[in-house]
């Protein structure tokens, strides 16, 4: 009902019912509510900045923040021992951090790294939640990290060659795996 709110009003109503449903979700232990319920907020944002001039240039830094605040409770779901909460939350580290940069500075420095913090967290956190398909994962965020730098270093990085690395995935990952 959250995301239904968000997208249907205008304004702070939407920021109240986030702020209530995250309450509830994080009260029932719900990670998939929390996580829909973050992306929730960029969504409200933007509502919002159709009241308000000049805030929708500030929407990729509130996804960048709220992309940093996943991947720090990504971290934080080891010690605390939440592996259910890890999924989530690498789902949402994976939709805001990335596309808050490419919606921020383009194809840059700041992309490949952003990507390789996700890479190298996710890849971590397999290692000591004992999840193979976290360290899958992150392994295959590896390869699309290292090739979208040596794509976007000659300066040809473009749609069609942001699906090399999928088909490298499809075609080497079953044979490692």
């Amino acid at each position: 009902w959250v995301v239904s709110v968000a997208m249907l009003s205008i304004g702070p109503v939407a920021m109240i019912a986030i702020v209530l449903g995250l309450r509830r979700s994080i009260q029932w232990q719900q990670p998939a509510a929390v996580g829909i319920i973050v992306l929730s907020t960029v969504i409200a944002a933007r509502s919002l900045a159709s009241w308000i001039d000049g805030m929708a240039e500030y929407i990729p830094h509130l996804m960048i923040v709220l992309g940093l605040i996943t991947l720090a409770c990504l971290v934080l779901s080891v010690p605390m021992r939440k592996p259910g909460w890890s999924a989530t939350w690498s789902w949402d580290a994976h939709i805001l951090l990335p596309l808050g940069v490419l919606l921020l500075t383009g194809v840059s420095a700041l992309l490949v790294i952003s990507l390789l913090t996700l890479s190298l967290t996710i890849w971590i956190t397999g290692i000591l939640q004992l999840r193979r398909s976290l360290r899958v994962w992150g392994a295959a965020d590896l390869v699309f990290a290292l090739v979208a730098a040596a794509l976007a270093s000659q300066g040809i990085l473009n749609t069609n060659s942001l699906l090399l690395p999928l088909d490298t995935l499809f075609h080497v990952w079953p044979s490692v795996i």
